[in-house]
């Protein structure tokens, strides 16, 4: 992979929740916080927090691969993650 190549994918992960952000941007927060009559329904903050935090992991994981090849990297249990640090209590991040 050649440089271009590199920086085009930098510039495509750095901007790639820019789509998501427009289509929440003018949501109530209301509406960010409803949620479905099903189980284990998720709000749009929610998801919004759950890709904040996937990108985080991602991240994460990428750098752990480089810096040590072979190395064992954790699940991540995203129920957890969202009941237990209150995705639903969150500030409104679209």
């Amino acid at each position: 992979m050649d440089r271009n190549e590199k920086e085009g994918l930098i510039v495509r992960y750095e901007t790639a929740f820019e789509p998501i952000r427009n289509l929440v941007k003018d949501l109530t927060a209301e509406e960010l916080s409803f949620l479905p009559d099903l189980p284990e329904a998720w709000s749009v903050n929610e998801h919004l927090v759950h890709l904040m935090e996937a990108d985080l992991i991602c991240w994460y994981r990428i750098r752990a691969a480089i810096a040590e090849p072979g190395v064992t990297i954790p699940v991540w249990n995203q129920e957890a993650w969202r009941d237990r640090l209150r995705y639903s209590d969150l500030d409104r991040i679209g």
